[in-house]
């Protein structure tokens, strides 16, 4: 029952991702690095591994997708904000 709570975040964070830009692509990574990070804790090595996968793959096309930003100091600190805002919210 946890496993399918974890996947339902996730997904509600991806659906996020179309409403809000790169911001809420920021906060979907926020969560999704959350949910993979609950699951160590939680001693279920095999949904981590299928977790930190899926985030590292989603995290890499995410950096490859706003690359031609990578300059823009206020558009990374907008996105960072996001992060680590979903990424704490979450943990708490």
């Amino acid at each position: 029952m946890k496993k399918v709570a974890i996947y339902m975040m996730m997904l509600a964070g991806l659906g996020f991702t179309a409403c809000g830009g790169a911001e809420g692509e920021a906060k979907a990574l926020g969560e999704k690095k959350c949910a993979c990070k609950k699951l160590e804790k939680e001693g279920k090595e095999d949904d981590f591994k299928k977790c930190r996968d899926d985030y590292k793959k989603t995290e890499h096309e995410f950096f490859k997708k706003y690359e031609d930003k990578k300059d823009d100091k206020a558009f990374g600190e907008k996105l960072k904000s996001a992060f680590d805002g979903a990424y704490e919210a979450c943990m708490k």
